[in-house]
């Protein structure tokens, strides 16, 4: 095996023996070293970064014969994951304290985001299945975590059976892909799916997407979503809106760009799809107590914004750099807000929204963030998700998509209305007699809350310098 091969996996490599080591060492670790496998997972994502960071300035390539790309695209989301699981591992830290399978959480979110990574460098039909599967696994576990919750428990049946159904469906459609061009590189079956029945394609094409739209939350495939973060931990549903995620969408761009680039139908079909998931998201979203289920469904939404881009990535230029920006904006402004409910819901022992009355007054500067990251989540100038949402909507009326910016615009201006709910409650509502702020006894969980909330910030009003970043992270490696 080329040495190159092995050192272009070293992260990944690193990351599954690191998995493994505190799995094993996990019993062995409760009560009071109980923080060992966070501290622990923690330094194996840092040797991760720091294995990733060199790789970025490499020539775009493919690896271990063709199946495996190491491109600037595939980079920047593997720095992204690991980003993400370092904040998310500081919130568990307080949020699973004392809890009996404590210790058993960072090894999940190691072996879940060495999953996310790889799938989104897979560009052979066999990777992308099996680490989808990686990514799912780990993910049941993080769910259902309090055992003797029956809410995490219920979320984790529905979420392990929504896996297993559109995970049958997306294999047969890869099943039928290979039928149709006898061969699993995705790169490779763009010239071969041009002479090939097109009903047969968009067949398989509508059944691999199956698979990727369950992981996206795109609707109709949304449903274990809402009920999944709500029953898990709040943290824990932070992760999952973030990392899986962005995984799916990048593997889908991948996909897209090489293996379906000669299908001319599924640019308009993803649009409809990204404007029913915006829609229905934000709808649904607007009748919600729990806030946990709330951000779902923003969620929701904010996948179908993502999937703008994904529509146009072969017509418009500007695309993928869009892509990439809007999901620095997601990760800045979606996963710190997860974590100001945690700190919320660990406080006051759920998450509906009247326990967040008052929280202007006892808990300012926890407020003022939230109110932040909820008005990024809405594209509100001069913050991230104003300037992600206009770099969108640029590339989708370059690439001929006017309508679809109209629907986008007008989903802006319903989810106004629910982040501000929750504004409203905050500054305009009385607290509860005896509410305390609830920053102190969670530090941990403080600082995934001020970097989320300094980054909507800054990239916000210094958006230049990330979009220069963006471009040259949008590089996919040629087959």
């Amino acid at each position: 095996m080329p040495r190159e091969d092995i050192l272009g996996i070293a992260p990944e490599l690193w990351l599954l023996i690191a998995s493994m080591a505190l799995l094993v060492a996990a019993p062995f670790t409760r009560g009071r070293r109980e923080d060992a496998t966070t501290w622990g997972a923690i330094a194996s994502l840092i040797v991760a970064l720091v294995l990733t960071a060199p790789q970025f300035g490499a020539p775009p390539q493919r690896i271990f014969g063709d199946t495996y790309a190491l491109d600037p695209l595939a980079l920047f989301v593997k720095l992204f994951i690991i980003g993400a699981a370092l904040l998310v591992l500081l919130a568990t830290r307080d949020r699973f304290r004392g809890a009996t399978h404590a210790v058993t959480v960072p090894p999940l979110i190691l072996m879940s985001s060495l999953g996310a990574m790889a799938l989104a460098a897979s560009v052979d039909l066999v990777l992308i299945a099996l680490f989808l599967q990686v990514t799912a696994v780990a993910s049941y576990g993080l769910v259902g975590a309090y055992k003797r919750d029956p809410a995490a428990q219920e979320a984790t049946l529905k979420y392990f059976l929504f896996a297993g159904a559109t995970g049958a469906v997306m294999l047969y459609g890869m099943a039928l892909l290979y039928g149709l061009t006898g061969t699993l590189d995705t790169a490779a079956m763009a010239e071969r799916l041009r002479g090939a029945d097109g009903a047969a394609v968009l067949v398989a094409g509508a059944l691999i997407f199956t698979g990727f739209g369950f992981k996206i939350t795109a609707v109709p495939l949304h449903w274990w979503a809402p009920d999944a973060y709500e029953g898990a931990t709040a943290p824990i549903s932070g992760f999952l809106s973030v990392v899986p995620k962005v995984a799916a969408l990048t593997v889908l761009v991948r996909t897209l760009f090489t293996a379906f680039a000669a299908v001319p139908e599924w640019p308009l079909l993803l649009a409809l799809a990204a404007a029913l998931t915006m829609t229905l998201g934000n709808l649904f979203a607007l009748r919600q107590r729990s806030v946990k289920r709330l951000l779902g469904y923003s969620t929701i939404a904010q996948a179908g914004y993502l999937l703008i881009a994904v529509a146009v990535i072969r017509i418009d230029a500007l695309a993928i750099p869009a892509f990439v920006f809007y999901l620095l904006a997601y990760l800045a402004m979606n996963l710190p807000a997860f974590l100001v409910v945690s700190l919320v819901e660990r406080a006051t022992g759920d998450d509906h929204i009247e326990r967040f009355n008052g929280l202007g007054t006892t808990s300012p500067r926890l407020a003022a963030a939230m109110t932040i990251l909820l008005l990024s989540l809405a594209g509100i100038p001069p913050l991230a998700g104003f300037v992600g949402k206009v770099a969108l909507f640029i590339a989708a009326m370059s690439g001929g998509f006017t309508w679809l910016v109209v629907i986008a615009a007008i989903n802006t201006a319903i989810s106004i209305y629910y982040y501000l709910r929750v504004i409203a409650a905050m500054y305009f509502e009385r607290p509860a007699d005896g509410t305390a702020d609830v920053l102190p006894q969670s530090a941990s969980s403080a600082i995934g809350v001020l970097v989320g909330t300094a980054a909507t910030l800054v990239i916000g009003i210094f958006p230049l310098a990330f979009f220069t970043f963006s471009i040259a992270s949008a590089a996919i490696a040629a087959p």
